[in-house]
Parts: C-alpha cells; sequence; structure tokens
C-alpha cells in the first residue's frame, strides 16, 4: 500500500497546483505541465500500480495454485512476485516524477530527461514483475 500513499500524496499536491493554475490562468505552460505530470504519473499511475501489486498477484496464484491441496509445497501471494524490485521501482517513479515536475518547472532540459530514464527505469521493472507473476518462478 505503499504505492498508494505516495499516489496519494502526489494527488494532493497535484490538487494544490489546480487550485493555483486556475487563480493563475492557463497561460503558465510550465505550471499546467506540472500539474498533470503530478497528477497523472505521480497520482494515477501510481494508484493504478499499487492496485495491481494487491490483485494481479493473487488472481495469478488462485489461478495456478488454487486447485491444488493447502499441504503442498506452493509458494504464497507474496513469493510470486518480489517486494524488492516493487520497493526499488515505487523508488524509481518517485524520484522520476519528482525530478520531471522539477526539470519541467525549472525549465531544464537536461533535469528533465534524467527524470523520465529514471521514470522508463520504474516502468522496466514493473514489465518484469509483471513477467514474473504471470509466468511464475520458475525454480518452481
Amino acid at each position: 500500500m505503499r504505492y498508494v500513499a505516495v499516489a496519494l500524496g502526489f494527488l494532493g499536491i497535484a490538487a494544490v497546483l489546480g487550485t493555483v493554475l486556475l487563480s493563475v490562468g492557463a497561460a503558465h505552460r510550465q505550471l499546467a505541465t506540472v500539474y498533470i505530470v503530478v497528477g497523472l504519473l505521480g497520482g494515477i499511475v501510481l494508484l493504478v500500480l499499487g492496485f495491481f501489486y494487491k490483485i494481479a498477484p493473487m488472481l495469478a496464484w488462485t489461478a495456478r495454485y488454487g486447485d491444488r491441496p493447502a499441504s503442498g509445497d506452493w509458494p504464497t501471494v507474496a513469493q510470486t512476485f518480489s517486494a524488492r524490485v516493487a520497493a526499488v521501482q515505487l523508488g524509481l517513479m518517485t524520484l522520476g516524477v519528482t525530478l520531471l515536475a522539477a526539470g519541467i518547472a525549472a525549465g531544464s532540459l537536461h533535469l528533465t530527461r534524467c527524470a523520465a530514464v529514471l521514470f522508463a527505469a520504474g516502468v522496466a521493472l514493473f514489465l518484469s514483475q509483471i513477467v514474473r507473476i504471470t509466468l511464475g518462478d520458475p525454480s518452481r
């Protein structure tokens, strides 16, 4: 649920930015872009990922091991994905969104590109988690 907590923080920031944007007008394109980045990438995307990590492993585990006897040596739902990878992914994506917003606000192309790479690395880790959840642990 750390994803959801971080996402709610970003959504709170987006709510404040939206209010500020309404008061200053739409002429501030950088502020409007920061608002969208924080609200969409930081809020909505991380919120969806947080719920994905709660729902998808359970569904995959049920489909794979649900009809087997309870006394077997089957992995738990939590073992269907790596909690360490998920934590690193959250860190990369949070840092990516934060630096992306800062880079856009400051007009720094270099910082914006570096932040986008961080966020993309988080997406790559997420894709690896999807593969692990879908295909299962090859050692089992």
